[in-house]
Order: structure tokens, then sequence, then C-alpha cells
């Protein structure tokens, strides 16, 4: 008897304990994150500020008895306002408490121009446990320019990227090797007087981009803010010999303007180029450009408050762009830093006395955008407006004009492209390469891709086939 009343409560603490699931609680400290990234820093010009937790979850308290680094070269901390790491000893963490840690880098000079990889630890000893917060950032030399002016012609090469304060001017020429970046801090601008001759390629663009690397929220760059920067001016002076300029293989973006190019004179008719490009994110204009001839080709311009495009004065040929404006969205993020003007993507000026008579070639583009109408041609006599547009996809009412020939006019309900959105949830930005289903594909007149049989990429456009119009070609399985 005594036995089995033995085995029945042995059988009975079993069961008891093999019920008792619940998890122990933790039993020293942890935190909001194991690995602290800084990505870019420019060296001699430091970081910005990063912040992590340090928690106690425990239900009692946590003697931390000190932090320091693994190595401590190249991070500086600050735990709730304290510096001095001498000072971070023994320190008393209630139960359900944190700790703020801030830190900063200000890497110096680096052997190699390229980027250098910076890693350190943080340790924490407590009576517990030795835990650790990695802590990383890559360290980029730069040569620094602030109000730096050329007064002979200049040669900018990618030996290492060039961080710029306030005014760049070159007076004269100026010639920019692939592969070269710009990081242009707030306010900062470009004059160009003399020549250009920016000569990017697909594997190395020509980078002008604003300098901040960090976060403007949670997962979201700072890059993708417009307005970092002012722009780039293109300013033929009075009275001198009409200039060049060149863009071939060029990215520029997040600035308030992209390029703004101006000639004082009719008489003069400066010359521009661009081609293979991306001109994006803008707060007023893409590109804008008065009294002066220019081609554009394989380019993309797109997202800008006020028009992409705008022309004014001069011969203007554009083949292969994709021209998409969709900052003026009702439901537009306000990270763009933009207003929701109701202005077309494109917009051709020819009513001013004060310029050259406007021209305009439009062979194989797409003009897309959030409003209804993307294509606004101001002339007094539009039906004699001198011009053509030919296989182009336009978002904009059918033009029954003599100038308008076999062009696709769409809707805003017309999926044309990719994303036309930003969704931060699913990390998704604005994306204008041809949707699968889009009536921007297999229209572009092969007279005009023959001129360009390499898309914005660097993909070869069907030589068997019509090609897609705008800067991207797409290629999908024939099932889709």
């Amino acid at each position: 008897m005594q036995k089995t009343i033995y085995i029945i409560i042995c059988l009975v603490a079993l069961a008891f304990a093999s019920c008792n699931t619940e998890q122990p609680t933790e039993s020293s400290i942890s935190f909001s994150n194991d690995t602290i990234r800084f990505d870019t820093v420019f060296t001699e010009t430091g970081s910005t500020m990063k912040m992590f937790n340090v928690y106690n979850k425990t239900g009692k308290t946590i003697t931390i008895n000190k932090i320091s680094w693994q190595y401590g070269e190249s991070f500086m901390l600050n735990v709730d306002g304290e510096t001095n790491l001498d000072r971070l000893r023994n320190l008393q963490l209630p139960a359900h408490d944190s700790l703020f840690v801030f830190l900063k880098t200000n890497p110096n000079k680096q052997s190699s121009n390229n980027a250098v990889l910076l890693t350190d630890a943080i340790i924490f000893d407590t009576d517990d446990a030795v835990k650790q917060v990695v802590v990383e950032a890559y360290a980029q030399n730069v040569a620094i320019l602030r109000n730096a002016t050329y007064y002979v012609p200049a040669h900018m090469t990618a030996t290492k990227p060039y961080h710029v304060f306030d005014t760049l001017i070159f007076t004269t020429d100026v010639e920019i090797d692939p592969g070269t970046r710009f990081y242009m801090h707030s306010g900062s601008v470009v004059f160009c007087l003399g020549n250009v001759q920016a000569n990017g390629t697909t594997e190395q663009p020509i980078i002008f981009r604003g300098d901040r690397f960090d976060e403007l929220f949670k997962d979201v760059p700072y890059d993708y803010a417009s307005g970092n920067w002012f722009g780039i001016f293109l300013l033929q002076p009075q009275d001198s010999t009409a200039r060049t300029y060149s863009f071939n293989n060029t990215i520029i973006r997040s600035a308030a303007v992209g390029l703004y190019a101006q000639a004082p004179m009719a008489s003069q008719r400066p010359q521009l180029k661009i081609l293979n490009s991306s001109i994006y994110n803008m707060t007023i204009y893409g590109v804008a450009i008065q009294n002066m001839d220019a081609l554009i080709a394989n380019s993309e311009i797109s997202n800008c408050s006020a028009n992409c495009v705008y022309l004014a004065g001069g011969k203007h040929t554009l083949i292969h762009n994709t021209i998409a404006s969709y900052f003026n969205q009702k439901d537009a993020p306000a990270l763009h830093n933009v207003g929701k003007e109701d202005v077309s993507a494109v917009f051709i000026n020819n009513i001013s006395k004060n310029r050259l008579r406007t021209e305009s070639y439009f062979y194989n583009n797409i003009i897309a955008g959030a409003r209804t109408n993307n294509l606004t041609i101001a002339s007094p006599f539009v039906a004699e407006y001198k011009g053509e547009f030919k296989n182009n996809y336009l978002i904009n009412d059918s033009i029954e004009y003599k100038q308008f020939e076999n062009n696709i006019f769409g809707t805003r309900e017309d999926t044309v492209f990719v994303s036309t959105m930003f969704v931060r949830d699913e990390q998704q930005y604005y994306d204008f390469h041809l949707d699968s289903l889009s009536p921007a594909r297999h229209i572009a007149a092969p007279a005009y891709t023959l001129l360009y049989p390499l898309d914005r990429e660097g993909n070869q456009r069907p030589a068997d086939e019509p090609a897609d119009a705008g800067c991207y070609q797409s290629y999908y399985p024939e099932s889709e």
C-alpha cells in the first residue's frame, strides 16, 4: 500500500512539472539592436548620431560593472549623457528600466581611397553575463570643396569623391571622368560657365547627390527626400562663344533643380546633350532649357514637383526617354517635400518674344504622370507649332494636329510601369521599367531605335520587331 501511494505521488509530481511550461524571465540586459551600422561616413567630416537602448526586462536591479570598447579607435559613445568610460562603472539599472546609448564616428583619413569598413564592439560587463553590441561604418576619403572656384580648365577625377559645400564654380571648361562622385551638402550648388564634358559609362556613371547617408525615417534613406541640395546651372556667359554641354551616363538626384541651362542671347545657341542619364527626385525642375539647342536621349527624367522637362527657345530633340512625374498624386508621401501643383510632366513654351523660336521633336518617348494631361504646348497657334511627335506613349488627351503621328494616348488608369509609388512597408520605390502589360511596349519607330540600339542600362533593343518606347527595354516571356 505504501509503495502504491509513493508511486502515485511521484506521478502527480511529474505531471505537475510537465505542465509548468512558463519560460524563465531574461536574466540579464538586452538591446534594441545588436548591430549598429553607419553606412558611409566621410573622413574628417564625421557622422550623424545613432542611438540604441539597453533594457533590463528582469524583475531585479542589474549592475553593469563597466562599459568598454573592444578596440576604441573609431567611434564615440554617450550613455545617458556621460561620455567618459571611466565613469561608466557599477551602473545600477533598475528592474524594467533602460539606458539610452548614442553613437558617433569621426574616422581619420584612410590609406585607401576606396570605402574602408571599420568595426568595433561595445562591451557590457554585468554580474550575469558579458554582452556586446557590434558597431560598423564605411569610412570614405573625400576631397572637400568649400566655396571652390576653378579659374582654369578643370579635370575632375574618380580618385576619391568630392564633398561640396556652398558653391562650386567652373568659370571655364570642365571635364569629368567616369565614376566621379559629387556629394552635395545642403544648399550647395554648381555653376558651369564654360564647356562641360561629363563622360560617364554604364558601369561607372557620374553621380551628383546629397551628402547624407542616414535615414529620414526608419528604413527610409535620407537620399529619398528631394531638395537635399540646390542643383546644377549651365550659364552661357554673355558676349562669348556658344558653349557645349555634354552629360553621358550621369545620375543627378534629390536636388531642387537637376539641370538648368540658359543663354541670355538668342543668337548664341549653345548645345546641350543628355544621353543615357537619370535625373530625378526634384522639388522644382528636372531639366529646364532656355535659348539653347538640346538633344536628350535614352534618359529617365522623373518625379519633379514642377515640370520634369521645361523647354523655352531653341531646337530640342528627344528620343527614347522616360519622362514620368508621380509626385503630384493625391497621396504623394510627405518625404518628397513637394507640393501638389497641377503641372504637366513636359511644358513647351513658345510664347515669349525674348527667346528663340521653340521647336520640338519627340520620338519613341514615354510622357506620363499623375495628372490627366502631361504634355503642355504653350504657343499662339498650336496647330502651326513647329515640331514632330511620333510613336510616343502619352498619358494625355488625344491631340489632333499634323505634328502628331502614330502616338498612343493613355490615361492615368493604365498600368505603364512596374511601380509609380513609394510603399515604405514593402520597401518598394518608384520603378519606371515597363510592366509586362504596359501599352508602351512594342510601339517605337525603328528608324529612331537604330540611332540608340542599346537602352539606358546597356540592354540590346530588338532589331526584328518594334522596340519599347522610353529608355528601358523590357523582356517578358510571350506567355505573360
